[in-house]
């Protein structure tokens, strides 16, 4: 293996590191997003005439649908930038494990 190729792969590890924490940051963002047009539909009265909590997030579900939305698309990129990011951790593993073996296997040459 050669040295760009390790080079390579620990930069590929830092920046699924890097995407993993925008998509993040991103999720983040939608359940504030969320919360805020909650507390303002709250505050426009839209529970209003709701007489149990199966009315109120029948409801919610309806007016808030596109916050909701948007909230369900940023944690399925969480969980994919997560799943890259093991992969690419795996692959990092595997390369520093395999030159360990090769340390070990020249020190009892030696």
């Amino acid at each position: 293996m050669q040295t760009d190729e390790v080079t390579a792969m620990a930069t590929d590890v830092m920046d699924k590191m890097t995407e993993l924490y925008r998509a993040q940051e991103a999720d983040t963002a939608a359940v504030y997003a969320l919360e805020d047009a909650r507390a303002q539909a709250i505050s426009d009265g839209m529970y209003t005439g709701c007489k149990n909590a199966e009315e109120r997030e029948a409801k919610a579900a309806t007016v808030l649908q596109e916050y909701i939305g948007a909230q369900r698309v940023t944690k399925a990129k969480v969980a994919y930038a997560k799943l890259q990011l093991d992969r690419a951790q795996m692959n990092w593993d595997r390369v520093r494990y395999t030159v360990r073996l090769l340390e070990v296997k020249e020190s009892y040459r030696a």
